[in-house]
């Protein structure tokens, strides 16, 4: 009984001095250890094909659509260029070079062929058509321009042009391959032959 006795009075003396310090000191709370400021992990895109050894689409680049062919200078039909010939009415049609001159209607006779000449006139080089049918009649024929990108000089199926289309490396353009040279309609005066 007296180990209790003397155990309660070391405890009531202990936490009456403990009381009395409490109240003339201040007490400093523990200091508070700021978290530690986070630098943000590093970040790597992974593409999850390569991992396997896929290879990644390549971008396709499209070369822009080339410019229609152009229209054929309009050739001189002026009656200067007429003629007769064993009572035959003949035109000359002069044409850019590569040129075909094709009659709309073969009716009254009009037909045209090459006849093989050339010429230069204002730095163009042109073939001489010769042109015969009705004296005394307006025939109408066709001036189709050679084409200006020949369907052998297009790459076809190649990774610069979509479906249809042929690579052109002279222009860096597509060009349909379905695609019509230029053409004009000019109108031929025949004159009369005695």
């Amino acid at each position: 009984m007296k180990i209790k006795y003397s155990l309660s009075l070391i405890l009531f003396w202990g936490i009456l001095l403990i009381s009395a310090c409490a109240d003339e000191a201040t007490i400093t709370p523990f200091p508070t250890r700021r978290p530690p400021t986070q630098t943000p992990l590093p970040t790597a895109t992974i593409d999850f094909f390569d991992l396997f050894g896929t290879p990644t689409p390549t971008v396709q680049v499209i070369a822009p659509v080339c410019e229609p062919c152009p229209d054929p200078v309009v050739p001189n039909t002026s009656p200067e260029y007429t003629f007769c010939e064993s009572g035959k009415a003949y035109q000359s049609v002069d044409v850019e070079a590569g040129a075909r001159v094709v009659p709309m209607d073969t009716t009254y006779g009009l037909g045209c062929v090459d006849s093989g000449m050339r010429k230069i006139e204002g730095g163009y080089s042109l073939d001489v058509w010769t042109c015969t049918g009705e004296p005394l009649r307006a025939h109408k024929v066709t001036v189709i321009n050679a084409p200006c990108r020949p369907l052998e000089t297009l790459e076809l199926n190649s990774v610069h042009c979509t479906e249809g289309m042929g690579y052109s490396a002279a222009q860096n353009c597509c060009a349909p391959l379905d695609e019509e040279p230029g053409s004009a309609m000019v109108k031929l005066n025949m004159g009369a032959c005695k």
